[in-house]
């Protein structure tokens, strides 16, 4: 609703009335939240949660660093936030979960670790929470600070509490308490110095003089290194005590023993023992049902073997096996170091029929979730030329459970639950193989679907022997927030075969490599993979990328061939304050600065840039140029040519951008891939965000000949496709789904899908409809003044016409959420 606010408040700036009353609002509703998140906090204080269950977000597989979900009625924890577990917790958990996030734990300083905050505290600021408490290793809060330039945080804060060994206050509420265990290294096995950036990181761009030289210079950047700040040289363990309840009064038997109505039973609920009008006793304890006792869990990450020594030591564990209070382990912690003989020892110390869960690579499979496998599902029934099911990795192998010969250790797979008291809702947490053969019966009942399916495979069918190349998978095809549907930004080029480029890399491109993929195919995808293209430093282009290099360094294919980033070079400070400060990233990583490929005038000659003509050779280009991008600062479209001729533009985000021509060059383009935000109706908010709608994207293609145009980066109002009315007359345009593979003979295959997608998706398209038609109703309404509305009589008359307009959004299917009008 915020959005639309400001939408309107925009149009109708010039009118002084409107603006004040519309920024009124607004900060009414920050208040609003404030408020209520105040109140929540007092209940949560005092009230004893009936419901308290773990949920696991990520399951810790390979690339896909775990972490953990704690609910209870009024309050939610998360234990780890890696890449990608913003995404999950909104199709996995339970109703509003990141409204009531209030606390953040990290086991360590790593990406794996945090690599998701960012995202995550976007999405709590979107719920309506105007904070979060982050509690961590000394140093955890400053990837916050670095980070929070590519992503707009107003009005939200990141609370610190960082855990030293000096500074191990418990945190406690009525539901839980959790206590730090700081762990130090010990006898390290290798040197934690901070290795240097290399130097061609270290460049500051400056730009061009008249005649098209480059003039750059070298500015050593001063990062302080703070031995307690790098790397993961503290590791807090965390130890949770889900406090015991008190029984509840059973009323049965207070009517037997004669209880009236009124404060006794208040008494009795209290736990206190009363006395009748006949001087009979009545002991609460005799009324209610038993208590509930303390529940203790542990969360544990070790890093390495060298902070074995100070996790022996710690005299919390003796105590812990005296009271007999412990549930459960959840062991984030590598099967590496899980496996070893001292780590073993150390799990076997406690009673043996605590569980011990597995958040960790021991979880060798189950990257999918359900609607994403089942959607795929769908798309490669409509068209298995550009869309594939997704590899049988992303499905969670039952054997997995049972694959150990200790019948306590538990492996799970994402969304399952791990129920400490009381019983949760119905929800959908598993994932079970797709059977085809299921999907498309579902799909052949839907009336008309068989008339339509044959229509559209005459239109898509395509005779050819073998795969053309360059062909282009879009990994994720979203804007801002990633969706159910659609992750951020990222696209894969296949140049040659087995030779790979990545054109933006928004948070979590390595989970959907994996998706795409699998284990093995990942394996060999990161041998092939030659270089990066970021087009611009906001948070959902650019925060997969150390994801990837990580895992990289993770397989040992760093060591082997260099990896091109080319980039604005802004990126050298963060990823020179991210070496320096938490691991190191920057071996044998090779940067291309975008303002060194700027198209310059006709007169003049660029100096010759190493970075760039290596960049060329290892990816087999002719052309690698850029422009300025309608957009942020330091944002850039690029054009490619490969050595086989076939060019293409991909504009990253932007406005309608006159540079795209120059990029051109007059050569023959095979291929635009252009942003289109949102609807050609909501052209003022893509001004104002500086993005293109739909028709300004088709447009660009048109302006530049392009021979085919596909638009991607749909703003998350369109969770499945976007609303075809600005697309259905041009043949030669496409739009993007997540995983869609395409090359020159399949670039507008969609196009041809648009009656199959209606078919099949009737009631997301329809709500998609109603939810265009009450925008425009609104947006004339604005348009005449509340006198002439009340000179008019139209009032009344508009009031009606809207609430028939909302209507149209309650779906009698409740399998379909209704779309939020913001």
């Amino acid at each position: 609703m915020r959005t639309i606010l400001r939408i309107f408040h925009q149009k109708y700036l010039s009118h002084q009335a409107g603006k004040k009353e519309t920024l009124s609002l607004l900060n009414k509703m920050d208040k609003i939240s404030v408020r209520k998140k105040s109140r929540r906090n007092e209940v949560g204080q005092k009230t004893e949660a009936s419901l308290v269950f773990f949920q696991v977000i990520c399951p810790g597989l390979p690339g896909y660093p775990g972490s953990l979900f704690l609910s209870t009625n009024n309050k939610r924890y998360l234990f780890n936030c890696s890449e990608g577990t913003q995404r999950l917790c909104v199709e996995h958990c339970v109703s509003r979960s990141l409204a009531s996030l209030e606390h953040i734990f990290l086991t360590q300083k790593s990406w794996r670790c945090m690599g998701g905050l960012g995202g995550m505290c976007l999405a709590i600021k979107d719920s309506g929470s105007p904070d979060v408490t982050l509690h961590g290793p000394e140093g955890s809060t400053k990837i916050y600070e670095m980070t929070k330039g590519f992503i707009c945080l107003q009005n939200f804060n990141i609370l610190p509490q960082e855990i030293t060994s000096s500074n191990l206050e418990p945190y406690t509420d009525s539901t839980l308490t959790v206590e730090y265990l700081h762990l130090s290294k010990n006898n390290p096995t290798h040197n934690t110095q901070s290795v240097p950036a290399p130097e061609y990181w270290n460049t500051v761009y400056k730009g061009f003089d008249a005649n098209g030289k480059l003039i750059s210079k070298f500015v050593p950047e001063e990062i302080e290194y703070d031995e307690n700040v790098y790397g993961a040289n503290s590791n807090i363990v965390y130890i949770l005590t889900i406090k015991g309840r008190k029984g509840k009064l059973c009323l049965d038997k207070c009517l037997d023993k004669g209880v009236p109505p009124g404060p006794l039973l208040g008494k009795l609920k209290q736990g206190e023992d009363i006395v009748l009008e006949n001087g009979e006793t009545v002991f609460a304890a005799d009324v209610r049902d038993q208590n509930l006792p303390d529940k203790k869990f542990i969360v544990i990450d070790l890093p390495s073997l060298d902070y074995m020594d100070s996790l022996l030591c710690a005299p919390i564990w003796d105590s812990i096996r005296k009271e007999g209070k412990l549930q459960g382990m959840f062991h984030f912690t590598s099967s590496e170091i899980l496996l070893s003989k001292e780590y073993q020892t150390w799990m076997n110390s406690f009673n043996g029929n605590i569980e011990h869960h597995m958040i960790n690579d021991l979880n060798s499979k189950g990257y999918g979730t359900l609607g994403v496998a089942t959607f795929a599902e769908k798309l490669s029934i409509l068209d298995p030329n550009i869309f594939q099911p997704l590899h049988s990795d992303i499905y969670f192998d039952e054997q997995e459970r049972h694959k150990s010969s200790n019948k306590n250790w538990i492996f799970h797979r994402t969304a399952d639950r791990i129920v400490v008291r009381g019983f949760p809702p119905e929800h959908v947490t598993t994932l079970s193989p797709i059977l085809p053969s299921l999907v498309k019966e579902e799909l052949e009942s839907l009336q008309d679907f068989k008339e339509v399916f044959s229509r559209t495979r005459d239109k898509v069918c395509v005779e050819t022997n073998s795969s053309t190349y360059p062909s282009f998978v879009f990994l994720g095809t979203g804007s801002s927030v990633p969706s159910k549907y659609r992750a951020p930004s990222a696209i894969l080029v296949e140049l040659r075969p087995k030779e790979y480029m990545i054109m933006d890399c928004g948070e979590g491109t390595i989970i959907q490599l994996y998706r795409y993929f699998g284990i093995q195919g990942m394996k060999e995808f990161l041998r092939g993979l030659k270089g990066i293209y970021i087009s611009h430093l906001h948070a959902d282009h650019h925060l997969g990328l150390i994801g990837i290099i990580k895992e990289r360094q993770r397989l040992n294919i760093g060591e082997a061939q260099p990896l091109y980033i080319a980039a604005p070079t802004k990126l050298s400070s963060f990823f020179n304050q991210y070496h320096v400060g938490f691991e190191g990233i920057l071996e044998n990583l090779i940067q291309v600065q975008n303002e060194h490929a700027l198209i310059l005038h006709a007169d003049a000659v660029r100096e010759p840039d190493e970075a760039i003509i290596q960049f060329k050779e290892a990816l087999g280009l002719k052309v690698y140029d850029t422009c300025r991008a309608v957009h942020c600062v330091n944002s850039y479209c690029v054009s490619f040519v490969t050595t086989e001729g076939f060019h293409f533009i991909y504009t990253g985000d932007t406005r309608p951008n006159s540079g795209l021509i120059d990029l051109s060059k007059n050569i023959h383009l095979d291929l635009l891939i252009h942003e289109a935000t949102m609807e050609h109706i909501m052209l003022e908010d893509a001004i104002k965000k500086r993005h293109s709608t739909f028709t300004e994207a088709i447009n660009g293609g048109i302006a530049l000949n392009a021979k085919a145009t596909v638009l991607t980066h749909f703003s998350q109002r369109y969770p499945k496709f976007p609303f075809f009315d600005e697309l259905v007359d041009h043949p030669n345009v496409g739009y993007a789904f997540d995983f869609m593979r395409v090359d020159r003979h399949t670039f507008n295959h969609t196009h041809h899908l648009m009656d199959a997608l209606k078919t099949i998706f009737k009631e997301d398209y329809e709500l998609m409809a109603a939810r265009k038609e009450i925008f425009e109703y609104k947006m004339k309404s604005l348009e005449s003044t509340t006198e002439e509305k009340n000179d008019s009589g139209e009032g009344e008359e508009s009031e009606t016409k809207l609430k028939d307009l909302y209507s149209k959004l309650d779906h009698p299917s409740r399998k379909i959420k209704r779309l939020k009008l913001d």
